[in-house]
């Protein structure tokens, strides 16, 4: 027996006049709203959320969480909290941590306070 698929029922809105200004660039259809019924698999190579939602990046983790209609304002900047990833992946808290006490984050490591 299979377990059902969850659906969250995600709605993903570009933001209102978006548009693509570099006539040289080729890119899949602009989308005002799309439904996922998931959040994203994290890729280690995507590099940061887009500002207009197509038929590509509306694939990326980044860009789902900055154009989630529940994503509060202050959210929005795209980037994932590494803790809520560990959560999302099934991983143990703190798996992805440096020995020091820090997490890798793309190119930059971000120093955690240790709960205490």
């Amino acid at each position: 027996m299979a377990w059902p698929k969850p659906d969250l029922g995600l709605e993903l809105v570009g933001p209102k006049g978006q548009r693509i200004n570099r006539p040289d660039v080729q890119t899949a259809g602009l989308l005002s709203r799309k439904r996922v019924p998931l959040w994203a698999t994290p890729r280690a190579q995507c590099n940061g959320p887009s500002r207009i939602l197509t038929e590509r990046v509306y694939r990326d983790l980044p860009t789902q969480l900055r154009m989630e209609r529940g994503t509060p304002a202050h959210l929005r900047s795209g980037w994932p909290n590494v803790e809520w990833v560990e959560w999302l992946m099934g991983y143990p808290r703190r798996y992805t941590a440096l020995p020091d006490g820090r997490w890798a984050a793309g190119k930059k490591v971000v120093r955690r306070k240790q709960p205490g």
